[in-house]
């Protein structure tokens, strides 16, 4: 769930909006393997369900989820985002949240609580967000 998130987490995630899933999702699986973690392994270290993080190690993803997150989190993995257009957007986005935050915890969640309803939209006028 979003509001399970940071405001920080939320705009590391907008800082990657556009990349390359096989490319991160080739870091993932190799820093696993490297651990010698199975997916189920690295499924109780990040939170995530099993059947995520298998999709996600296999790059079947288009958007850095927050599950795609956790996953990078619990191997210490960071996710560096490229200098295109739709990451400028990204820190424009973030940039706009910092200017309408009042730095409050409470805002914070506030703020957050919006982001998850325009996900539930986006996800019920799509039929999903995360691929």
């Amino acid at each position: 769930m979003i509001a399970n998130l940071q405001l920080s987490d939320i705009l590391l995630l907008m800082s990657v909006i556009e990349f390359n899933p096989i490319e991160i999702a080739t870091q993932i699986d190799s820093e696993r393997r490297k651990r010698k973690l199975s997916c189920a392994d690295l499924a109780r270290q990040s939170g995530v369900h099993v059947s995520q993080v298998s999709r996600v190690c296999r790059g079947r993803f288009r958007t850095v989820s927050q599950n795609t997150m956790r996953i990078c989190n619990a191997l210490g993995l960071a996710v560096n985002p490229d200098s295109s257009a739709s990451c400028q957007h990204g820190r424009l986005l973030a940039e706009a949240i910092i200017a309408v935050w009042d730095k409050t915890p409470s805002d914070a969640q506030r703020l957050l609580r919006f982001i998850e309803s325009v996900a539930a939209l986006r996800e019920s006028t799509h039929g999903h967000s995360d691929q």
